[in-house]
């Protein structure tokens, strides 16, 4: 059986494994241990945790349909 997984994700650099983007950067760097700072992937993260990201996909698709 396989199993979807419908949530945004990136490799971290940083964290050196790959972390969930439907949460705020700051969840995430609390969550990691990150220390304050440029975060590699803060572009991507949610801004609004009541609302889900599109993600770096979402962002490369919409890029190649123009």
């Amino acid at each position: 059986m396989s199993m979807f997984f419908d949530s945004p994700i990136e490799f971290c650099p940083v964290a050196k494994k790959y972390v969930l983007l439907d949460q705020t950067q700051a969840s995430c760097a609390r969550e990691e241990g990150c220390p304050a700072g440029n975060c590699p992937l803060a572009r991507w993260f949610n801004r609004d945790p009541a609302r889900k990201p599109a993600g770096r996909a979402a962002a490369n698709r919409r890029g190649k349909s123009r």
